[in-house]
């Protein structure tokens, strides 16, 4: 399991690697000396259901934000 600061790093890697951005683009955003451990250690597979899994978890967040922004509207 993940945690603190490396967890985020990690997500950091991981999500820019799955938006195409280039390894060496990814170790210098790090400031890793070796892109070898950009590659090895930070950077993680995801693979096709546990992307479809998080679109599913941010539209049910965007509802929830949607109506909650609904309500704060009607109150006022």
């Amino acid at each position: 399991m993940w945690h603190g600061w490396h967890a985020f790093r990690r997500g950091i890697a991981t999500n820019l690697y799955m938006l195409a951005v280039a390894d060496k683009d990814i170790q210098a955003i790090l400031r890793h000396s070796n892109i070898g451990i950009t590659q090895n250690i930070y950077i993680k597979s995801v693979n096709e259901s546990q992307v479809n899994a998080l679109d599913a978890l941010n539209e049910k967040f965007a509802t929830c934000i949607n109506l909650a922004a609904n309500q704060a509207r009607v109150i006022q």
